[in-house]
């Protein structure tokens, strides 16, 4: 990776343009990502991993401990140091697979999961939540969040399960790879 890190970053301010981007890279880290308003023990997090019926060792396996009652997920500080400003706008995406072992209710039932993606302490456009069938290579987004309307996201981009009937029992499993943000200037 030509001594660049894990992830793929940019920041440069241009009048209607791009001003940041973040691409994650799963192959050999977890690559900072942690686990968020958690109910029990810690999360488990595998980096270079495959659902079934995938390739590239390039997905990030997250192991649910315990049984969640509240809204719960994963988040990556992605946007600290990076100056927003009123108006600017982002755009996330990223692929899940929600595993479902044809037998153990770990979703809360079979139908689709909802998830609710979010950045910061910005309020979610409606269209941050999605619903994502179980078993199937999903991509998320993508979605737009903004106009920024104070000059700050908050730093972090949050991957979560927040509908009560869709929260993850213990040991449910889900992966994520190819995340991406990208930081827009109005």
């Amino acid at each position: 990776m030509l001594g660049l890190g894990n992830s793929i970053t940019s920041a440069t301010r241009l009048p209607g343009g791009l001003i940041f981007t973040y691409n994650s890279d799963f192959t050999s880290t977890i690559d900072s990502w942690a686990q968020y308003s958690v109910q029990g023990d810690d999360w488990t997090f595998q980096a270079g991993q495959n659902p079934p019926g995938q390739s590239g060792n390039d997905w990030l396996k997250v192991t649910v401990t315990d049984t969640q009652t509240n809204m719960s997920g994963i988040k990556r500080t992605i946007l600290s140091g990076i100056n927003e400003s009123v108006g600017d706008y982002l755009t996330f995406q990223y692929k899940i697979y929600i595993y479902h072992d044809g037998s153990t209710d770990h979703w809360e039932g079979t139908d689709d999961v909802s998830t609710y993606n979010f950045v910061g302490t910005v309020n979610p456009n409606p269209a941050a939540a999605q619903d994502v069938p179980l078993n199937t290579v999903t991509t998320v987004g993508p979605h737009t969040l903004g106009p920024d309307n104070d000059g700050s996201y908050g730093d972090d981009l949050m991957i979560t399960f927040a509908v009560s009937s869709d929260n993850p029992q213990a040991g449910a499993v889900f992966y994520i790879k190819d995340v991406e943000l990208k930081l827009y200037t109005s």
